[in-house]
């Protein structure tokens, strides 16, 4: 049996509070803003990018219905 070492998904780095400048920066902040896990004011700056950028939000809403798909699957399940 192979044993995989966990390693840290790019999306839940560290906040290091840098300001969110571009789709790198709100993506890597995506999974955070979507277990909302974000201050206010940063959850402010990810959401303002990803409404103005039709790439990001195509991302977001693709995750964000991909995991309300898995919450369903799993209450249904139970």
């Amino acid at each position: 049996m192979t044993q995989h070492r966990h390693e840290q998904h790019p999306q839940h780095a560290h906040d290091d509070g840098a300001p969110i400048k571009d789709c790198n920066g709100a993506m890597n902040k995506l999974f955070d803003l979507l277990d909302g896990e974000l201050t206010p004011e940063r959850e402010r700056q990810v959401r303002s990018h990803i409404t103005s950028c039709p790439d990001c939000f195509t991302h977001h809403d693709f995750e964000q219905r991909f995991l309300q798909f898995l919450h369903e699957e799993a209450l249904a399940t139970d």
